[in-house]
């Protein structure tokens, strides 16, 4: 290998110097060249200086969205397994999606709809937050929320303007118009040891947008799951110690499901929950011919797959259409096994002019 190439023999330039990087990225617009230091990249907004590489916190990547762009261009050359994941550990600071995962789009930052750019999750990746912004801090001096959350702020809010006004059944969140549809979105075949730890996830989703985009061969709907979106085909994945809060799903002309969450098991995988908060979050419907589900939580478990759902709070939302409301805070189809245990689901609430049903939880079971 020379000193201009990288491990695959590339030739790499960083502002026509040789990089000293092992593996290159070079999807954005200038040339990155990222280096996991014992499979860890650390991510830090607030970092002064350094070269950019990611190896450790003076030299920590700026923005996460080109730590997760690079794991995706890499997924596939064997630099982590199920058995030795890579870790993205993230400091405290807000960041924004900056590409959109949309089939043949290559990860553009100016997709056709700016508001398709999310943040990806990546096959047997997992993303801690809560990192102090300062010194060398190590996993044991992350500062989390005691149900979920932290200062590192995953936000689909590009304008920093939103309103939250009122909770419960008065919930109304406004200046939604150019935020993300979707701040975190995994689909797919997401490997054994895939997770998001330590997060704050808000101002995500739509206002009254039905289409669809494809992503890993997935089709994802524009009015569905304003934080998080998990389409599972394969594998499992974890969340864990998230604040979902503030985010939405909408509609004027179709169905909209999950405005905090939309969850999916679609294969024989698995999808954990561990210590969440899921709060103030809303999906609405002004079709006369179409409902909302799942104004926190929208699950759905095919027959070989595994939900689980512990010690999480679900509180605050809402479900609310002209035509019909289901599960305000939570609405479950469920084939397979799913299994609550010592979950808090209050405050939340179904409202519609027409019919609305089960304010905390709704279930349907397919026939």
């Amino acid at each position: 290998m020379k000193a201009n190439e990288d491990l695959f023999s590339e030739t790499r330039l960083l502002n026509e110097v040789a990089s000293v990087g092992a593996y290159d990225f070079q999807g954005a617009k200038e040339i990155l060249y990222l280096s996991p230091m014992k499979n860890i990249l650390y991510v830090n907004k607030r970092v002064k200086g350094g070269d950019g590489s990611g190896s450790d916190w003076t030299n920590a990547i700026v923005e996460l969205a080109d730590a997760l762009l690079w794991a995706y261009a890499n997924r596939e050359k064997g630099l982590w397994t199920k058995d030795n994941p890579l870790q993205i550990w993230v400091a405290s600071g807000v960041y924004n999606p900056l590409y959109s995962p949309e089939h043949g789009k290559d990860f553009t930052a100016t997709p056709g709809d700016m508001r398709d750019r999310a943040f990806l999750l990546v096959k047997n990746v997992q993303l801690f937050g809560g990192f102090p912004a300062s010194g060398s801090p190590g996993m044991e001096d992350r500062v989390l929320k005691a149900k979920g959350g932290s200062g590192s702020i995953l936000s689909g809010d590009y304008d920093g303007n939103d309103s939250a006004i009122g909770k419960g059944r008065y919930l109304q969140l406004t200046n939604r118009t150019n935020n993300a549809f979707h701040v975190v979105i995994a689909a797919g075949d997401m490997g054994e040891r895939s997770l998001l730890d330590g997060f704050t996830i808000t101002g995500g989703g739509s206002e009254n947008k039905g289409t669809f985009i494809r992503i890993n061969s997935e089709s994802f709907s524009r009015s569905c799951g304003g934080g998080i979106y998990n389409v599972l085909t394969a594998g499992s994945v974890t969340f864990r110690n998230l604040e979902i809060i503030d985010n939405m799903a909408s509609s004027s002309s179709s169905y909209a499901y999950g405005g905090g969450v939309y969850n999916e098991n679609k294969g024989t995988g698995a999808t954990r929950w561990f210590n969440n908060t899921v709060k103030s979050n809303t999906v609405s419907c002004s079709s006369l011919a179409a409902a909302t589900f799942g104004g926190g939580v929208y699950n759905q478990n095919s027959a070989e797959s595994t939900m689980l759902w512990k010690e999480n709070v679900i509180e605050n939302n809402i479900a609310v259409s002209t035509s019909l409301a289901y599960g305000g805070g939570v609405y479950n189809v469920n084939e397979g096994s799913m299994l609550w245990t010592d979950n808090i689901i209050g405050f939340n609430t179904a409202t519609s002019v027409a019919m609305s049903y089960g304010g905390g939880y709704s279930i349907a079971t397919p026939v």
